[in-house]
């Protein structure tokens, strides 16, 4: 059974443990989320399009940027 998230998405998750614009690992933002490593791979690969974070692939760490952190302050609809 999947543990609830309170109807926040894996993407407004990952995007809120990264808000304090460190680098982290995947493991560390995904803890919790019981979720595919294909579907993770898919929401790291939007937000990096989208530009709100960089991820070293080397590393295999992201980390949040301006934008990213601008669409955490966005009001709630």
């Amino acid at each position: 059974m999947k543990p609830e998230h309170g109807g926040v998405s894996a993407l407004d998750l990952i995007l809120e443990r990264l808000c304090d614009s460190c680098w982290h690992t995947l493991d560390e933002i995904t803890v919790g989320l019981y979720i595919s490593e294909h579907k993770i791979g898919n929401i790291i690969r939007f937000l990096e399009k989208e530009a709100l974070i960089e991820f070293d692939m080397e590393k295999n760490q992201v980390r949040i940027k301006s934008l990213g952190l601008k669409f955490l302050e966005l009001p709630a609809v």
